[in-house]
Order: structure tokens, then sequence, then C-alpha cells
């Protein structure tokens, strides 16, 4: 299923770069454990990062600032774009990279030790669900990289153990949360769709 994602990638025109007044465009679906329903839940960020829109199952629209935080390592759209581009699209060195890159290392203690495949599938799916344009050949090398970390599958119908946070279970032994990406793009203010 990850190399089918890679070549569907490689297929995908690249964009241009976005303007910092154009807005970054994310619609996705969402099914949270026990609960049947699903909902689609629309974003909108500018991609120089000061603003947000948000709307669910074309519900009323929220917007509001984004004030910057010195405290939070978050980067804008443009900057995460710009992370983006710098890494490698052969999928051995990409593996590599994420692996030593000390940004993602950082976990709190209380969390315990990373494995680094753990790190790797970790970095590569925040890669995959950034609010800024992803290079064709990048996103194939992730897929392609994803598909590389030992014990990588992907499981469907299957009733996994409790999902437990802290000591606390947050989903019970057959619960699911299951997220698809419907449609990226930019746009030139919130509301529109591409």
């Amino acid at each position: 299923m990850l190399l089918r994602a890679a070549l569907m990638a490689e297929r995908r025109q690249a964009g241009g770069t976005p303007r910092d007044d154009q807005w970054m465009y994310r619609m996705v679906t969402v099914q949270q454990p026990g609960d049947a329903r699903r909902t689609v839940q629309e974003y909108w960020t500018r991609y120089d990062g000061t603003e947000q829109a948000f709307r669910e199952d074309e519900g009323p629209m929220e917007r509001h600032r984004i004030e910057p935080d010195p405290d939070d390592d978050d980067l804008t759209p443009k900057q995460y774009a710009a992370k983006l581009a710098a890494l490698p699209t052969e999928p051995g060195k990409l593996l590599a990279h994420v692996r030593a890159d000390r940004h993602w290392q950082a976990r709190p203690a209380e969390k315990g030790e990373e494995r680094p495949d753990a790190l790797a599938f970790r970095v590569l799916s925040v890669c995959l669900e950034q609010e800024a344009p992803v290079p064709p050949e990048l996103e194939a090398a992730i897929f392609r990289a994803l598909a590389e970390i030992p014990g990588s599958r992907v499981d469907q119908g299957v009733p996994l153990q409790d999902d437990v946070l802290g000591g606390e279970v947050i989903a019970r032994k057959g619960t699911s949360y299951a997220t698809a990406e419907l449609a990226p793009g930019v746009v030139d203010r919130p509301g529109v769709t591409p």
C-alpha cells in the first residue's frame, strides 16, 4: 500500500510556492474512537502562519490570529516548506536523516526512550500531515521510507489492544481512530476550496 502511495505521489504535479498572504487548505475526514459518525474538517492556515480558520461539517467558520510563542517550536507552513525542501529524496538517506535530526528527538521524560524506528515512523508521518506543500518526489520518498521501516504494515479490521497513555486507558480494545486527507491545496482566502 505504501509503495502504491509513492507511485501516486510521483504522478502529482508540483505546485508553485505560495505567497505569504495565501492560505494552505486541508480537508480531512475523522472518526474518533467509539464514535460511529465521521466528521469532515476543513482548515485554512495562512502560509506565513499568522492566521488560521476552521470549519467542521460545513458549519460556521472559526477564524483566529496566531500569536508567536517563543517557547513553541512549531513552525509556520512557510518554515515547514523550507524544512521539507531540504530533506533528501532517496528513501535510505531520508530515514538516516530523520533518525539523526535533533529537532525530533526531544521527548518528555515520562514518555520514555523512543526506538529509532518508532521515531522515524513518527517524524515521517508528521511530514505528511503538515499544512505545507510537499514536493511530489519527497512525498514519494516518504512513503518508500515508511515501507522500509521494519515492522511497518497496514492492519485492517484488527481489534488492537487498549490504547494507554500515562497509565490511563484512552481507547478500549476494538475501538479505532481513522483519518484521511481528502483535499489539500492553496487558496486566496478562507472559505474558498481548491
